[in-house]
């Protein structure tokens, strides 16, 4: 029974979403076993996304206030000319 219920984890952790859903359907034993499975990978994935997306903006605040920079120095070049 163990390699049986392994293997079946094994294989929803290898399936798509609609072959999930009808092993979800199929072994309703498993399904707590099931949910785990999804919320571990859903928890890495909005971390991924956070982190990919805490990057971006931190290149956004970068380009930005390297911007201002350098309009501030063009200012004071300027005046000073």
């Amino acid at each position: 029974m163990y390699e049986t219920h392994d293997a079946k984890l094994a294989e929803y952790r290898n399936a798509d979403g609609d072959k999930r859903l009808h092993m979800y359907l199929q072994f309703p034993r498993l399904r707590s076993e099931f949910y785990q499975i999804d919320e571990v990978e859903l928890k890495k994935k909005l971390s991924v996304d956070l982190k990919s997306r805490r990057k971006s903006l931190v290149t956004q605040l970068n380009a930005v206030i390297s911007s201002i920079a350098n309009s501030y120095k063009n200012f004071i070049n300027d005046t000073t000319i």
